[in-house]
């Protein structure tokens, strides 16, 4: 049923500049004034969001399902009830972009679970519940290769909770059923699926007092082939499953101790061997719900941290399990994390619930890598003289977290505003951190003396504008120097200077040459060798004040001048 909907907030953020790694893109809040819980979330390969949970309307609990483009514009968002406190708790999509949800429904006498099938425009397929006698409580939700669907949650049958897991064929036919009953309280949350067709659970199991992570691994015709509830973790509750490239199987939820709680994520070999134990302490108490493993197998983990209040908490990790980012939302009051999951660009997104105001309502945000290129400098002097050539010069460096960037960076002088100079460069394939020098044509200088503004733009998009402009005052003014010249060199080098000053010279024939500095005491200062004929720069070094003089050599024939260079 598609339903008017009161508010669909979409906040444009300001960019957290700070978070170095990533930056919110957008944040989206739903409030169908009464209480809005998301609870779940899953991407397809193009990049669109879908969000599942429940929504308080006209006195009773709808579960409500959205689709989200990349930008977060919501494409259709739709209500589904079947009895009463209908509420969806797991999603996923497959490669076919169908969407299956799964959660509860009050019908009749007792809670099924009910297992929902949409096609990408929202319309629902089919629809099933499970009712095994008692009541029944889906959470995870989960497709193989083949597109048959799983679906696991736990049953109450009046005196002790039991999972259960269940497999749909495509049309939503059930496959086989299986419930687990260690005796006492065992729930399950989440589910997934390997590349042969192996099923893997996640929960709890009680022994009494004591509660404890447990996860299974089913064959594909539901054979039970291994389960694990490792004590020696400590005590806590799984939420969240996810699985990587090569089959390793990562649960996470939280650790009791000392009266707080921790995030607890345990990494299992296919056979089910533990190969990693991690806690996450941030200094209070922390609730993970949920996990994503990218294909490069990084690992992503959210729920929740108290600080003052409940606030989100998100975590990468790498393969070595290094934390190299981590963020927190807190909108003002209780934040709390439901889900995670990644797109095939690496975009993060992270859903739960915020309450604002009196209500709970959806609260999803999109992070994104930070990518952006600055100027650092320009490293061109501030000075030219009068008919000669001024060289721009500067220095970009490449701010991005992860992207190797492709720079267009585009030069200007102007004069009351006009374009007298202008040049594109570009740099290919700066990595992220480096930084390089880029040097323009040269600017033929007029024959009079004026006052000018040098700037540079660069003209690929990133995330921060601030730094994709720099600009300067540029004086032009007389040459006052010595013109050097005959039949072999051109040479001029301004009566002051300063360093980082340029003196032009010009080498009439093609053949090797060398450049000579040296101090009026005799003393080499700098040597430099070329091969061609036409117009040469020398940008001067930081030296003391002083007298020097250049000797230009090439081909048995010499010329010699000299300057003078000031620090002011």
């Amino acid at each position: 049923m598609r339903y008017p909907f009161i508010i669909l907030v979409l906040l444009s953020i300001s960019l957290n500049l700070s978070a170095g790694k990533y930056v919110v893109t957008w944040m989206d809040t739903l409030d169908n004034s009464g209480d809005d819980d998301a609870y779940a979330i899953a991407v397809d390969p193009d990049g669109y969001l879908y969000v599942t949970g429940m929504s308080y309307i006209n006195s009773n609990y709808w579960a409500l399902t959205l689709k989200y483009s990349p930008s977060g514009s919501i494409v259709w968002a739709d209500t589904f009830v079947c009895g009463a406190f209908d509420g969806f708790m797991g999603i996923t999509v497959d490669e076919s972009e169908f969407i299956y949800t799964t959660g509860s429904a009050y019908i009749g006498t007792d809670i099924d679970c009910i297992t929902v099938k949409y096609d990408s425009t929202g319309t629902i397929i089919w629809v099933d519940t499970l009712d095994l006698g008692g009541d029944e409580y889906g959470y995870g939700i989960a497709t193989d290769k083949t597109g048959d669907v799983y679906v696991t949650g736990y049953t109450f049958d009046g005196s002790n909770y039991d999972c259960f897991t269940v497999r749909y064929d495509s049309d939503g036919n059930t496959v086989w059923v299986d419930t687990i009953d260690n005796g006492r309280d065992d729930t399950s949350h989440d589910i997934v699926t390997d590349g042969l067709g192996h099923v893997y659970i996640t929960g709890s199991l009680s022994t009494g007092s004591n509660i404890y992570f447990y996860t299974v691994k089913y064959d594909t015709s539901g054979e039970l082939l291994w389960s694990d509830s490792p004590t020696s973790a400590g005590q806590g509750v799984a939420y969240g499953i996810a699985i990587d490239v090569n089959g390793n199987v990562y649960v996470t939820g939280y650790l009791y101790r000392s009266g707080e709680s921790d995030y607890l994520t345990i990494k299992y070999s296919p056979d089910g061997n533990i190969l990693h134990v991690d806690t996450l302490d941030n200094a209070s108490t922390e609730e993970a719900k949920g996990i994503f493993i990218d294909m490069q197998g990084n690992i992503y983990l959210t729920g929740r941290t108290y600080i003052q209040n409940w606030d989100y908490l998100t975590v990468k990790y790498d393969t070595m399990w290094n934390i190299v980012w981590m963020d927190t939302i807190d909108m003002g009051s209780d934040d709390e994390a439901e889900g995670v999951v990644v797109d095939l660009l690496g975009n993060v997104f992270v859903t739960g619930r915020s309450y604002i105001g009196s209500n709970k309502d959806y609260l999803t945000v999109k992070y994104s890598k930070f990518v952006d290129a600055g100027i650092i400098s320009i490293t061109s002097p501030d000075t030219g003289y009068t008919d000669s050539s001024y060289t721009p010069t500067i220095l970009v460096k490449n701010n991005s977290y992860e992207d190797t960037l492709n720079i267009d960076i585009a030069c200007y002088v102007d004069s009351a505003g006009i374009h007298v100079y202008t040049d594109l460069k570009s740099v290919f394939s700066l990595t992220p951190g480096d930084s390089t020098g880029i040097v323009f044509d040269p600017w033929n200088t007029p024959s009079q003396p004026n006052d000018y503004t040098l700037r540079f733009s660069l003209l690929t998009t990133d995330m921060d504008p601030e730094n994709d402009t720099l600009s300067k005052p540029l004086y032009v003014r007389e040459a006052t120097g010595i013109f050097y010249n005959d039949s072999n060199f051109k040479l001029h080098p301004p009566s002051l200077c300063r360093p980082g000053s340029v003196i032009t010279y010009y080498i009439n024939k093609k053949a090797p040459y060398t450049l000579l500095i040296i101090g009026v005491d005799g003393r080499l200062i700098k040597r430099i060798k070329g091969n061609g004929k036409g117009s040469h720069r020398l940008i001067l070094p930081e030296l003391p004040t002083g007298i020097y003089f250049i000797k230009l050599l090439q081909a048995g024939n010499s010329m010699d001048a000299r300057f003078i260079l000031v620090k002011q």
